[in-house]
């Protein structure tokens, strides 16, 4: 068993809670549950409800979808150090994948509610948390949807230096509170002067214009005029939505926001 000192250095390693300070370390600890599970054991299936977000102390574990059935696909193998079910935090759909132990494993887990309650109480743990998610979730999609819907490769006509100013879409860390779309934050997938990509959990309906809140790089904007300009559901039932909206800022907002991104580094 890892003492609470064991398990606070183990996590500071962990690209998850890497910036997370010793005092906020401690309290993460204090939610982190030491599990163990022999080869073959299934920690959850695809479809399961989403309880428990998982760091591997040692071991390894296979991520596999559609289990057991024709068209099985294993996603990934997760070795030492990996985190895995950060979608606990986001929604509440059930799993998308199967998680099977290759070997026997030793993990720290964090029930869903004990995070949530976390990130409620501690508003700089919650930055550190949820700009990582944000990230992993955004990687985690564009690898599930070029399973499910490969897509030809295209090049694009050159740009004009007009279409190059309103298209260049940003890829970078970011959080979005919508509450006309979802009750929880959800993942910002790319985003442009005018407009962003979202991947949320249920079918938007909402109609006319409504108000939002982003984070990015530690700098949070509220725009009133949004819409959802489209939307489309691609793969199982359990995939999520990808949301185009579209934000009407004025040109000196659009400067600003413009000159952020483009001194960040992930461009698309």
């Amino acid at each position: 068993m890892l003492s609470s000192i064991e398990k606070a250095l183990f996590l500071k390693t962990i690209n998850l809670f890497e910036s997370m300070l010793p005092e906020q370390l401690k309290i993460l600890t204090n939610i982190s549950e030491e599990m163990t599970f022999q080869d073959g054991d299934i920690l959850f299936n695809e479809g399961d409800p989403a309880d428990y977000l998982y760091v591997i102390v040692d071991g390894e574990i296979e991520i596999m979808k559609n289990h057991g059935a024709l068209g099985e696909v294993r996603l990934a193998v997760l070795k030492e150090k990996a985190s895995f079910g950060e979608m606990t935090l986001f929604g509440s759909e059930g799993r998308s994948a199967t998680a099977i132990a290759s070997g026997d494993s030793t993990f720290l887990a964090m029930r869903k509610e004990h995070l949530l309650l976390l990130i409620q109480e501690n508003p700089a743990i919650s930055t550190a948390i949820v700009f990582q998610l944000a990230n992993m979730i955004r990687n985690n999609n564009k690898q599930q949807a070029q399973l499910e819907k490969p897509q030809p490769e295209k090049t694009p006509p050159e740009p004009t230096d007009t279409e190059l100013r309103q298209n260049f879409r940003f890829v970078v860390p970011g959080v979005v509170d919508i509450p006309a779309l979802s009750d929880d934050p959800v993942a910002l997938l790319n985003i442009s002067a005018g407009g962003l990509l979202l991947s949320i959990s249920k079918k938007p309906e909402p109609d006319g214009e409504f108000g939002i809140s982003i984070s990015i790089s530690d700098k949070v904007y509220h725009w009133e005029k949004v819409m959802v300009a489209w939307c489309e559901k691609s793969g199982n039932q359990n995939s999520p939505w990808s949301v185009g909206l579209k934000v009407n800022l004025p040109e000196t907002e659009q400067d600003e926001l413009l000159r952020l991104l483009e001194g960040m580094t992930s461009v698309t």
